[in-house]
């Protein structure tokens, strides 16, 4: 455990981050990071330079910082931390950042997990600092932590929606979102945003429209640690027009 020093230690070394993201949210990362010295060396490390670079533009550790104080609201929302849930998280971010990294962020997200925020007030300053696909990613992670354990909790559907709200996320994209994580030929048709009486050239229509909504190159600016995510979105949304136009014969 650390002391009040190395809270403010953390704050000024990441004072970039805590005036990209906004005073109430960079606030609380800054006092999260103070609890963790392995992150604190890794800032110095020749390894992060790169990194540094990215928290200096703000893009990446906006986004790192919107993923842990969300998700931790969310796994939170039922009363409980369960395991599931932590496994989904854990494994995406350490597709995105390597496990080194992966475990730095999770001791980040632990203590976020115990910390008194204001959710709203996170949300509203990620919509006002963050591109909309960023957002979109933002609610895909949320959702996929909350389906993970197969069971969607009544507190958790309800956070997620208003944050949904606060993200200024519309409910056609947050319903495609859920969808993604469906298999059946309804969830295909809400992922493209559409309802089966569509004709023909109206699922190709929004299949174009929403390829380009959610196409990979839209967060290529969060950085290459985020691709795999973004293409798993994308491959999913291919999935979905591949089995309606196999349905109809097209």
């Amino acid at each position: 455990m650390f002391d009040f020093l190395s809270k403010i230690v953390a704050t000024l070394i990441l004072a970039p981050v805590l005036w990209f993201v906004g005073d109430a949210m960079g606030l609380a990362v800054g006092l999260m990071l103070g609890g963790g010295i392995d992150f604190l060396r890794s800032l110095s490390s020749p390894t992060a330079k790169s990194e540094r670079k990215r928290i200096r533009d703000g893009h990446l550790a906006d986004f790192i910082a919107s993923t842990l104080l969300l998700s931790a609201a969310v796994i939170r929302a039922d009363g409980q931390m369960d395991e599931l849930e932590l496994g989904y998280l854990r494994r995406f971010l350490g597709e995105q950042f390597g496990e080194t990294r992966a475990l730095e962020y999770m001791a980040i997200f632990r203590t976020a997990y115990n910390s008194d925020y204001n959710v709203e007030k996170t949300a509203r300053n990620v919509a006002k600092t963050t591109a909309y696909e960023t957002r979109l990613q933002l609610v895909y992670i949320m959702t996929g932590i909350a389906k993970s354990n197969f069971d969607l909790d009544d507190k958790e559907k309800v956070l997620i929606e208003k944050v949904v709200i606060w993200l200024e996320i519309s409910l056609k994209d947050y319903d495609a979102l859920k969808s993604m994580f469906s298999n059946d030929l309804d969830a295909y048709y809400r992922i493209l945003e559409i309802t089966p009486s569509a004709s023909d050239a109206e699922v190709k229509a929004a299949y174009r429209a929403v390829a380009a909504k959610f196409h990979p190159d839209k967060v290529a600016h969060l950085g290459d640690e985020m691709s795999s995510t973004a293409t798993r979105k994308f491959q999913k949304l291919q999935e979905a027009f591949v089995a309606i136009r196999q349905s109809r014969g097209f």
